[in-house]
């Protein structure tokens, strides 16, 4: 019994190390991550209510067209399905708010088919290489942004990150950074050995930030 609830206590601080070491990881990236001049900006997706871009979906609109604005790139992908709850696709959404801040239609690319951010990633992929595009400014809410960089890169893009703002409300804040850390480590533990041409099934846990709740999981 003695022996029991030693290995008990091994493996409950051995997962609480690994926790806290893709913690580390999330909140270095929400810190430090920089973007660089690229061919694209990718904005992905997250809740929209009705035909408007919720207020995470904002921040996010709002950082690109900061850099849009600024010459990072002369195109932005918005990226993101539509959710059962959702009248319009939430890349639609974002198109919408961009030309209603007068982009161009011509420098807005669409994909609205994507579930979960390996999907935002996996199907912009495609998009950008449609058009010969390869370096990318990936956008999203500062909890996101070590994850959506590593599938960018484990999808064979040349990207940098961009992080928009976080929830004003603190409680729903520490909970995004809490369920990343447990994101982060699925996704890693699925795919030990990142390569340019990814397995087509992700994990349960990993792939599944795009949540159609209020918070930009």
């Amino acid at each position: 019994m003695k022996t029991y609830k030693k290995i008990t206590r091994l493996v409950s601080v051995a997962a609480l190390l690994l926790l806290l070491g893709s913690e580390v990881l999330v909140l270095k990236d929400a810190f430090t991550a920089a973007p660089a001049p690229s061919q694209a900006i990718l904005i992905l997706g997250t809740r929209v209510y009705g035909q408007e871009p919720g207020p995470m979906l904002q921040l996010r609109l709002e950082k690109a067209l900061a850099l849009y604005r600024q010459g990072f790139a002369p195109y932005l992908l918005v990226s993101g399905g539509q959710g059962a709850d959702e009248d319009i696709s939430e890349a639609a959404a974002m198109r919408n708010y961009l030309m209603a801040r007068d982009v161009p239609a011509a420098a807005i690319l669409l994909e609205d088919a994507s579930t979960s951010t390996y999907e935002n990633l996996r199907n912009s992929t495609a998009i950008l290489r449609e058009k010969d595009l390869n370096q990318v400014i990936v956008v999203t809410n500062r909890s996101h942004v070590f994850r959506s960089l590593y599938l960018a890169r484990l999808h064979g893009l040349d990207a940098s990150g961009a992080a928009a703002p976080m929830s004003d409300r603190l409680g729903a804040t520490v909970y995004q950074f809490a369920r990343e850390s447990a994101a982060v480590l699925s996704l890693m533990q699925y795919e030990r050995s990142p390569s340019p041409t990814p397995s087509p099934t992700p994990p349960a846990t990993g792939a599944s930030p795009q949540s159609k709740s209020a918070l930009p999981l």
